[in-house]
């Protein structure tokens, strides 16, 4: 028995719109990924590793086969200011480049974790712009709450024209607190998003 420790992992994948999502497939086996709509219509995959975060894309969806994960080639890690992180969320921006919410190592003594932004080239894999959105190392809770552990990006969205970011919160209890901050459009110099979402 693995009692105490996560011996397999994998995501579930959905397609359809938010009003009429159905069950696809899932993701092979210890494999977490976050795909993306690209400019040509392709399918983009950002794969979370041991040691890096990778992409790969196909034609369409259908092609999300276990030799499809095979091909994904590991990305900068500048995207995570040189640590190990995982891409969160995507968006497809008008400029043809992907716009990503990501959580990285920002304290390798304290374990802490940072929420950061950058903005990923599909054609020639470059990553750009990478910002700390929130340090999770610097981040103070409510007095009666156990020192902070990690944060985890929880959603971006546009209301009345501004950006905000909903994230977790979760301290050593155990405890978790939603946070929702004001934040300035981390991709507004690589164009807008193209289908934002929007309140």
């Amino acid at each position: 028995m693995d009692v105490g420790h996560r011996s397999n992992y994998y995501h579930d994948v959905y397609k359809g719109d938010a009003e009429r999502i159905v069950y696809y497939t899932a993701t092979p086996d210890k494999i977490e990924a976050n795909f993306t709509l690209l400019a040509d219509n392709r399918v983009g995959a950002f794969v979370a590793g041991v040691d890096s975060t990778s992409f790969f894309s196909v034609d369409n969806i259908v092609h999300l086969t276990v030799d499809a994960y095979k091909t994904a080639v590991p990305i900068d890690k500048a995207a995570f200011l040189g640590e190990n992180g995982f891409v969160y969320q995507t968006w497809l921006l008008t400029s043809g480049q992907i716009g990503c919410i990501a959580q990285a190592a920002s304290n390798r003594a304290t374990g802490s974790k940072s929420i950061l932004s950058f903005v990923f080239d599909p054609s020639s894999m470059a990553v750009i712009d990478t910002k700390v959105i929130v340090d999770g190392s610097c981040l103070a809770l409510n007095k009666n709450t156990a020192p902070l552990h990690h944060v985890r990006p929880s959603g971006l969205f546009f209301e009345k024209e501004k950006c905000f970011l909903y994230f977790s919160a979760h301290a050593e209890d155990g405890s978790v607190q939603v946070i929702k901050t004001l934040i300035s459009d981390p991709f507004a110099e690589h164009g807008r998003i193209a289908v934002p979402l929007e309140f």
